[in-house]
């Protein structure tokens, strides 16, 4: 298949996904487009005779054939059972099975629960129901008792549907689809949780779940808050807050990108592990057990599209890498975001984490050379140089989708985004080295502990100095999905233009 085919095939997809999820018409849009689609791809085959409108005509073809899947897909992953409707704005009991890690906060807790029953429910009918539909609802508590993945809990409250609300900058947030991609359809905010039973479901994500607690608990022992909290988020997704006077200051200086786990993880963990079992083991044999530990890393970091992404692009790389063949980034990207999406169709327009990590890395691709072009004065010494550019390119390209999103525009990210960046994989690295030795001897980790907070108190006081600057952000009116479309063409178009003409530059020399 070649790369053109691949990406009308790829963009007709998400294309057709994005249609159908702002629409929401139906199976009769994928009908509509099966039927045209293949019209077209049989009049190209029986009655054309001329090969560029053959071609061009086969790209057509294909790409509402495409359309009409990804259509189609998002139509099948539509929640088709919403069995708890009956209940709403009543208080209830739930029985239910947590089957995600808690989400702890300044004040309270959230937790994903996947319902088993409802209290007071006599008809079998509609508990059996229930537990078919495997329905999920958000459970807000202000209880402080410490639950796990696995546990069975009794919650008592009110019901409620997820409900939208106004963005910083004047926009609408839909909370209500930000959940349904979860396949999280309920909340049950200021319940009462009881914890009845223990070790429910899969096994692998309890030892995972069970290492990563262990990991950020080595770590408080030696570092503080908030250190700790920004450190176990950087190195293991660890999902403790950061307070909400910290979130202001990460948001006002651009740098809330760092408090997350990002890609750059994975490549570590891959290389690591297969450079060690590497040692003893065949080739084959190190990169199956490396392919299975960011696979297992990435389900115990919680499995973000950030991670999932650079997952799947890892395992690429290292296929590519083991059978001797070419590593294309594109293709990689391109096949990455199709199975996710495939897998989860809704990420599409209800996940910001997706649409700015595919963001980032396209401007890590195709923007950065352009910058770096630019950039020739900036010395190479201790990766300067690769840190400013794939700054500032990051930087331009999300703007546009971020501004749509948040309504905010902080004047000094560019600066903290610089003074910050290059310091996090060395961070990472040492706090990696205190959490992990840490679990065994935690005197042993006290160097590598003083020596990843000495970088975290010096990240966090450039945050603190940037985030008191007067005007250091401001909010803008709403920025339009309109806007975000023809600025983000005009872009594409203007990389296009200069990829094109520097190709042409090097064929002639």
């Amino acid at each position: 298949m070649t790369n053109i085919t691949l990406f009308v095939i790829a963009v007709g997809f998400v294309f057709g996904v994005f249609v159908e999820s702002i629409l929401r018409i139906g199976p009769s849009q994928a009908f509509f487009l099966f039927v045209l689609g293949g019209a077209i791809f049989l009049a190209q085959k029986i009655i054309s005779k001329n090969d560029f409108a053959d071609q061009k005509k086969f790209y057509v073809a294909i790409f509402l054939l495409s359309m009409a899947l990804g259509s189609l897909r998002l139509t099948v992953a539509l929640p088709q059972n919403f069995t708890l409707e009956s209940f709403i704005d009543k208080k209830i009991n739930i029985e239910g099975l947590i089957v995600e890690e808690e989400d702890r906060r300044e004040s309270q807790t959230f937790l994903t629960v996947e319902v088993g029953r409802v209290g007071k429910v006599l008809d079998e009918k509609i508990i059996s129901e229930i537990k078919k539909s495997r329905t999920k609802i958000l459970v807000k508590t202000a209880e402080f008792q410490r639950f796990s993945y696995g546990d069975g809990v009794l919650i008592g409250g009110t019901l409620g549907k997820p409900k939208s609300f106004e963005t910083k900058g004047g926009g609408e947030f839909d909370y209500a689809s930000y959940l349904e991609k979860d396949g999280i359809l309920y909340i049950v905010g200021k319940a009462s949780v009881e914890k009845i039973s223990e070790g429910g479901g899969s096994s692998v994500k309890r030892i995972l779940f069970s290492v990563k607690n262990k990991f950020i608990d080595s770590l408080r022992k030696n570092i503080n808050e908030p250190e700790v909290s920004l450190l176990s988020g950087l190195v293991v997704g660890g999902k403790q807050s950061l307070g909400k006077e910290w979130t202001e200051r990460f948001q006002r200086t651009g740098v809330m990108h760092i408090v997350v786990l990002s890609g750059y993880n994975i490549t570590i963990v891959a290389s690591s592990v297969i450079k060690f079992f590497g040692i003893f083991l065949s080739s084959a044999a190190s990169m199956f057990i490396g392919v299975l530990a960011i696979i297992l890393f990435a389900i115990m970091t919680g499995g973000s599209a950030t991670v999932v992404r650079a997952t799947i692009m890892a395992i690429i790389a290292l296929l590519a890498r083991y059978t001797k063949r070419r590593y294309a980034v594109t293709r990689a990207l391109i096949i990455a975001a199709v199975l996710m999406v495939v897998h989860n169709p809704l990420i599409v327009v209800f996940d910001p984490s997706f649409q700015l990590s595919f963001m980032a890395t396209i401007a890590l691709v195709y923007v950065s050379p352009l910058v770096e072009s630019k950039a020739k004065f900036i010395t190479e010494k201790f990766h300067v140089r690769e840190i400013v550019v794939s700054t500032i390119a990051t930087q331009i390209f999300v703007l546009p989708l971020l501004l749509h999103m948040t309504g905010n525009f902080s004047v000094v990210a560019l600066p903290v985004n610089l003074l910050i960046l290059g310091f996090i994989p060395l961070t990472m690295f040492y706090g990696f080295l205190a959490g992990m030795i840490g679990i065994v001897f935690s005197a042993i980790a006290l160097p590598f502990a003083y020596l990843a907070y000495a970088l975290l108190f010096y990240e966090m006081k450039i945050v603190e100095l940037f985030s008191a600057v007067p005007f250091a952000s401001f909010s803008l009116s709403v920025f339009p999905i309109w806007l975000v479309f023809i600025t983000y063409a005009l872009m594409i178009y203007g990389l296009y233009v200069w990829h094109s003409r520097k190709q042409l530059k090097n064929a002639k020399l």
